[in-house]
């Protein structure tokens, strides 16, 4: 009975903070009409607390809503850390292959981190600033590589798919020591130069003595001369 009590203590105690008065309006109950107040307490409380609890259930709602689209920024936020992760990872995957398969000095790993992996191998291509093959060569070997050749048809498929269409890119094949005769820029830095392993020159492609420079573009090979500015194509091995 003690706890009933109570309970109708705050009832009235909560009605009188929201408005309600318990003798105010003639047609209402009131607690003193109560003959017996602690067995008729319950009904009666239940009552004046009505509005109170249907303001509390409002709120509820709101409150939940509020926690639902917290709860999806959260993981919206979680996702994008998680992808970012991933990205980082990939690019350490990248040093972790050179490191096992290719004998290399020492490369900083913020140069080696803008290569990418396309197919069985690790390009850097520059979309967006055109350079002489001097100059493009010379932006290669600052990140650590040199411009790219291709060992064989499937390389240059996948490559492709990254390359502007109709754009021309340097590549690092040349015949700049001996006419004719293609080696790739990465073999001449080992001292050892090497003839290039795979060529696919377009039909309408000439050479004559001023082009020694050789482009991709479209999957196909160009001679031009080697002042041209170009786009341009780096590999992280030293094919």
């Amino acid at each position: 009975m003690l706890v009933l009590g109570k309970f109708c203590f705050f009832a009235i105690l909560a009605c009188n903070l929201i408005g309600f008065s318990t003798g105010s309006q003639d047609n209402e109950t009131s607690l003193s009409d109560l003959k017996e107040p602690q067995e008729e307490c319950y009904p009666y409380c239940l009552m004046l607390l009505k509005p109170i609890t249907n303001h509390i259930a409002l709120h509820q709602n709101e409150w939940a809503d509020r926690d639902a689209t917290k709860q999806n920024e959260t993981q919206q936020k979680l996702i994008q850390i998680i992808d970012k992760l991933e990205a980082i990872q990939k690019k350490f995957q990248i040093l972790t292959d050179v490191l096992k398969e290719q004998d290399y000095t020492l490369i900083s790993i913020d140069k080696i981190m803008v290569f990418e992996r396309i197919g069985t191998r690790y390009f850097y291509i520059s979309n967006k600033n055109k350079d002489t093959w001097m100059a493009a060569g010379e932006k290669c070997k600052k990140i650590g590589g040199s411009l790219a050749v291709f060992v064989e048809e499937q390389e240059v498929i996948a490559i492709n798919n990254f390359l502007i269409k109709d754009d021309k890119y340097w590549t690092g094949l040349n015949d700049i020591a001996d006419e004719g005769i293609l080696v790739s820029t990465a073999s001449a830095a080992t001292g050892n130069s090497k003839q290039a392993l795979y060529t696919n020159f377009s039909n309408d492609t000439s050479n004559d003595r001023n082009k020694d420079c050789v482009s991709l573009v479209n999957q196909k090979m160009e001679y031009h001369k080697c002042d041209e500015e170009l786009n341009y194509m780096c590999q992280l091995d030293k094919f």
